[in-house]
Formats: structure tokens, C-alpha cells, sequence
């Protein structure tokens, strides 16, 4: 396993972190992206380091949200840009 995710695992695993993500989403009416900073900030970790986490289905409602709110082009990945 990458010695940085490795880091992080104990803060936070990218179960509890797409759980967490969701309910900021649903019950909070928060955007993806707010949600993720209000969690790092939550458990002070940078954004740069919990990226790392952020992988399938969450990435790929990352990616629409941002492309939704002109933050990517359209083709863009997110992660291209990290």
C-alpha cells in the first residue's frame, strides 16, 4: 500500500470517507466538493493528501460537479490537475 494513503488510514478509510461524503451531500444539501473540504477540514488533513482516497464513483461525482460548475472542461479529469 502507498506509504502516504497509509498516513491517512487512520484518520479517516475511504469507506467512512465516501459515507461521510454522502451524508453531507443528502442531508446537508452540499456539493461534493464542500463536503470534502468541510471533512478535511473536520479532521485537519489537506486536501492534497485525501485526494488519494477519493477513487471510483465518488471521483466520478467529483469530476460532474466540478465540469457542472465550469471548474473543468468537459473532457478534463480532476485529478489531472492535483
Amino acid at each position: 500500500m502507498n506509504t502516504e494513503i497509509e498516513k491517512i488510514l487512520p484518520i479517516i478509510t475511504k469507506a467512512d470517507l465516501i459515507a461521510r461524503t454522502e451524508a453531507l451531500v443528502h442531508d446537508e444539501g452540499l456539493g461534493y466538493s464542500e463536503a470534502i473540504i468541510s471533512i478535511c477540514e473536520e479532521l485537519n488533513i489537506e486536501p492534497e493528501d485525501i485526494a488519494k482516497l477519493i477513487t471510483g464513483p465518488l471521483k466520478n461525482k467529483l469530476e460532474a460537479e466540478a465540469m457542472k460548475n465550469c471548474l473543468l472542461p468537459k473532457s478534463g479529469d480532476l485529478f489531472e490537475f492535483l
